[in-house]
């Protein structure tokens, strides 16, 4: 993993400077992929998935051995059982649910400010990108403090933000520590049979980073029928694996409120 963290890192800043632009990823824009973007991105992707074919997965901690893109190489570890998932009614495999997509890998924290900042940029990547497209996005919430571990201030802070897409509670990091994550927010992309292909850390990223990559990712392992259009019904915002056990209060309610988490309070002149 950790020449898949080091390539990256080399991939992000040169498609930074690249670009040539100072458009940071929550300042989308329409305008249309360079050439030599898309030229960069599709070397890239081809040589990561060289490195991940190359590399044996027996022994390597947080990945188990198995086919990637080629006849050998690695494939990251399954989510822990009996962790409390959202927005879906049942925990997502990489090895059924998820095998032939692109994954993209969301590890957050609710009570970090530049993770929220990330969330229109995977509303928008969601809305780009559908499941039949083969993306699916997973926010990972790997908890910085003790309370932060609890699912009710997990699904309190799903319903706040509008998180739509399916979130896992990873409460004892193991995912983080699996894929050598150290820090909130990190984007890790995982290919469509677990093997990694791109970590993004922090939120310091081009604009057009995320959906030149998965586009042309898209297109390269399509074309390879690596993709599969299969339909993920699962996934249901305001669903959970945990929905019987919550108390009343906090279920989702399926009708948004117009004072659903108010933040603020404005006076008029009679009256608040």
């Amino acid at each position: 993993m950790d020449r898949i963290i080091e390539i990256s890192s080399v991939f992000v800043d040169l498609f930074n400077s690249s670009a040539g632009s100072p458009a940071t990823a929550d300042e989308p824009t329409e305008s249309p992929i360079p050439v030599q973007l898309q030229e960069l991105t599709e070397d890239y992707i081809q040589k990561i998935l060289t490195a991940c074919c190359s590399q044996q997965g027996a022994g390597i901690s947080g990945f188990q051995s198995g086919p990637a893109v080629g006849s050998s190489g690695l494939r990251v570890n399954e989510f822990k059982p009996n962790l409390d998932w959202f927005n879906c009614t049942k925990p997502l495999l990489f090895n059924k649910d998820l095998k032939g997509k692109l994954v993209l890998l969301d590890f957050f924290t609710y009570c970090c400010v530049n993770c929220l900042h990330i969330l229109p940029v995977l509303h928008k990547l969601q809305q780009q990108f559908t499941h039949k497209d083969g993306l699916v996005i997973v926010g990972v919430h790997s908890a910085k403090f003790p309370n932060e571990q609890q699912s009710v201030n997990v699904q309190h802070a799903i319903e706040k933000y509008s998180i739509e897409h399916c979130v896992v509670n990873d409460t004892d990091g193991t995912m983080w520590n699996d894929l050598a994550v150290c820090c909130w927010p990190t984007l890790v992309l995982i290919g469509p049979n677990g093997e990694p292909m791109l970590m993004i850390q922090g939120e310091e990223f081009h604009s057009q980073l995320l959906p030149t990559f998965i586009e042309t990712a898209l297109q390269i392992l399509r074309q390879a029928s690596m993709i599969s259009s299969h339909d993920i019904p699962e996934i249901i915002p305001g669903r959970n694996t945990l929905a019987q056990s919550l108390p009343p209060s906090i279920q989702p309610s399926p009708i948004k409120q117009h004072l659903l988490y108010p933040g603020k309070v404005f006076a008029y002149t009679k009256k608040l």
